[in-house]
């Protein structure tokens, strides 16, 4: 014989909401999820009841679940969007930039290959990529160039053979020529002994 029984929803408690720090939104999808699930009609055997806790259980975690894979898809966005803004930012080809435009505004990173492939400037990219951070807090942003055959105004100041890393000062100065990849750490140490690197951190801690 089948008998048939309907479990009554259950409502959030406030320790629940408090708890997960759900808004409003959340909150109300929460609550319609849970007593549409446990509404429905419960049908078993006689001698053999199902377990409504189990399916409670089940219930609560699906929903959090689904919650916090929204979230994390939110969050993933949302990061990826600000460091796409903040390397546009500060990595730009060469010729985007008339250098006497930066004097006292930016230290500047130049970057040079022969070619875009060359493996030393795919890595150099990287370090620099994985710390963007690091470079806006000292006012830096990295020019590009990897067309030898143009002759770019970077190229002649600069003189680059193949590959090569070179840092301007907020002065104009060459401060630092290397044949090799260099990652952020090595660069930021580097700009931190500088002179005018150290007022400035002197001045945004106030001290005189």
């Amino acid at each position: 014989m089948l008998l048939r029984s309907t479990v009554k929803p259950l409502p959030l408690k406030p320790h629940f909401r408090a708890k997960w720090k759900c808004d409003a939104f959340f909150v109300a999808f929460t609550e319609m999820y849970l007593r549409n699930r446990l509404s429905a009609t419960y049908i078993w055997k006689e001698g053999d009841i199902m377990n409504s806790r189990h399916t409670l259980v089940s219930t609560v975690v699906f929903a959090l679940m689904s919650v916090a894979q929204t979230a994390t898809v939110a969050a993933q966005e949302a990061n990826e969007g600000g460091d796409t803004a903040l390397l546009q930012q500060i990595v730009m080809p060469g010729d985007a930039v008339d250098l006497d435009s930066l004097i006292w505004q930016n230290r500047v990173l130049v970057v040079f290959a022969d070619s875009p492939n060359d493996p030393r400037y795919i890595q150099q990219i990287e370090f620099l990529t994985d710390r963007l951070e690091d470079l806006e807090e000292r006012d830096v942003i990295v020019l590009t160039d990897t067309a030898k055959s143009e002759g770019s105004a970077l190229r002649t100041k600069l003189r680059p053979r193949g590959f090569m890393l070179a840092m301007i000062g907020k002065d104009g100065g060459v401060y630092l020529r290397k044949p090799l990849p260099w990652d952020v750490r090595e660069i930021s140490r580097v700009i931190d002994k500088m002179p005018m690197r150290q007022q400035e951190m002197r001045d945004r801690r106030g001290d005189s």
